[in-house]
């Protein structure tokens, strides 16, 4: 009877022991998932007090639609709402909140425009990917990458991740990494020296650009205009200036070249004073390539040009039907030879723009099989 009593003892202590194993088993997989959704923290911005009711979290594109309207109507206290400010104190986070939202502002607005609509709309962030064969369709994400900055050689991402205070609604900010290193980019992609001397006045938006830039882009384009022209104009005097020969046509060749290579450079230079929105920035930055690499281009192929202008005169004379054979041979052969410096020099320039702009993953080698 003891011996049955003892086996029924043992047999309830096994059972009790494998169920509260399973059961603790589901809760560390529960407390798993429930970290790969969010980042739970004990306090969000306890120094900024209540959140406006204009400030949406609950997505990631509502996170950035509502800091970008925020911004744009000058109301960084709210929009600091959208920062976590772990790493700032809390006595300084109702002074520090505002400056650094502003900085973050300037940021996104010079050093990579965002269209909030490709951003998820989904309070989990999971991607959807109707034809499922993204490898991470419908899991959720707590982490995801708003832009990608250079500064001194060196990448910084602003992102943002999903965090959720105790029983409260989970909400989109902008990570504590992130607000770090908002200083040091504001320092790299703020406003311009001469936007430090611009009236407040002047700097509302008016579509994609401020005020004042409506007004400053147009007098910009017309110095680069006339400094190219007096380029232009400088370097056709110094073709004129040169005695009659080799020098002389050369130079009289490259004044197009030379005044746009001029006008790229100045461009660059005035940069420095005014600085460009990000909307504007990738097309200005083609450009300029373009302009340098067809410069630079141009300015070689004339040398060719005139070599073998000198080469034909030299061993050939005039172009005529009376010349014997091998001169007229000699000649084509020259030609042949212009034309294939040419090609060179045309997939050259070509490569180059293109792995500037970083078209070969996608558009680039299309390009480039075409021409060829």
């Amino acid at each position: 009877m003891q011996k049955n009593g003892a086996w029924l003892v043992t047999l309830v202590l096994a059972v009790g022991l494998l169920f509260s194993g399973l059961g603790m088993a589901q809760e560390q997989e529960a407390e798993s998932e429930t970290q790969e959704q969010w980042f739970p923290v004990d306090s969000l911005n306890a120094g900024l007090g209540e959140v406006p009711e204009e400030v949406k979290r609950l997505t990631p594109r509502d996170s950035i639609r509502s800091f970008q309207a925020l911004a744009e109507e000058q109301d960084f206290a709210a929009a600091a709402h959208l920062l976590n400010l772990s790493a700032v104190e809390e006595e300084d986070q109702e002074w520090r909140g505002p400056l650094l939202a502003r900085q973050l502002a300037e940021v996104l607005r010079r050093g990579e425009w965002l269209n909030a609509s490709n951003l998820p709309g989904r309070q989990d962030a999971a991607i959807e990917d109707p034809s499922g064969q993204h490898p991470l369709t419908g899991e959720p994400r707590r982490d995801i990458e708003l832009a990608s900055l250079t500064h001194q050689g060196e990448v910084y991402d602003i992102r943002l991740g999903r965090y959720r205070v105790e029983d409260e609604e989970p909400v989109w900010l902008v990570t504590e990494d992130s607000v770090t290193v908002l200083p040091m980019l504001y320092e790299a992609y703020g406003p311009s020296l001469l936007e430090e001397y611009i009236p407040e006045r002047f700097k509302t938006p008016l579509g994609w650009l401020e005020i004042w830039e409506w007004v400053v882009i147009p007098l910009f384009l017309l110095a680069i205009g006339l400094v190219g022209w007096g380029v232009y104009r400088l370097v056709g005097l110094l073709a004129d200036w040169f005695p009659a020969g080799w020098s002389s046509i050369f130079t009289g060749r490259i004044d197009g070249p030379m005044a746009l290579l001029v006008m790229a450079f100045t461009a660059q230079v005035l940069e420095f004073v005014f600085s460009f929105p990000a909307v504007a920035t990738p097309f200005i930055g083609v450009v300029w390539m373009v302009v340098c690499a067809g410069g630079v281009g141009a300015i070689a192929l004339r040398l060719v040009d005139t070599i073998l202008l000198k080469v034909t005169r030299r061993f050939v004379g005039d172009i005529d039907d009376t010349k014997p054979w091998d001169e007229r041979r000699l000649l084509t052969t020259l030609y042949a030879l212009r034309r294939v410096i040419i090609l060179v020099m045309v997939v050259a320039v070509s490569v180059y723009v293109l792995s500037q702009i970083q078209l070969f993953e996608t558009l680039g080698m299309s390009l480039l099989a075409s021409a060829s």
